[in-house]
């Protein structure tokens, strides 16, 4: 599976920059228990857009490249204009005999 690519299931896989990730869902629900976005730096946020694979640190800003997503950490504000179920939630996978915490 690539960052372009528009079919996913649960629990699918993502390889994006050499690194792997696990499909989470659509939307603020994949995020977490709750109600919203939940923010964190162990969650990616992919721009539906143009594939762009954003880091869900709450102390970073960020666009993605086509200014479709977009993370302002100084204002809370996060989203995409083509809508919150437009954005696929992910997140890293730990590499190959690595040591979870």
């Amino acid at each position: 599976m690539t960052a372009n690519d528009s079919n996913f299931d649960q629990g699918s896989l993502l390889e994006y920059n050499g690194e792997m990730y696990k499909y989470l869902g659509n939307g603020w629900r994949a995020t977490g228990e709750g109600y919203g976005w939940r923010m964190s730096k162990d969650l990616y946020f992919r721009c539906a857009g143009c594939g762009y694979l954003m880091n869900g640190n709450p102390q970073e800003n960020d666009n993605c490249p086509c200014n479709k997503l977009y993370k302002d950490s100084d204002w809370g504000r996060f989203g995409s204009t083509l809508g919150g179920d437009a954005i696929a939630v992910y997140e890293k996978c730990q590499p190959e005999g690595a040591l979870s915490k």
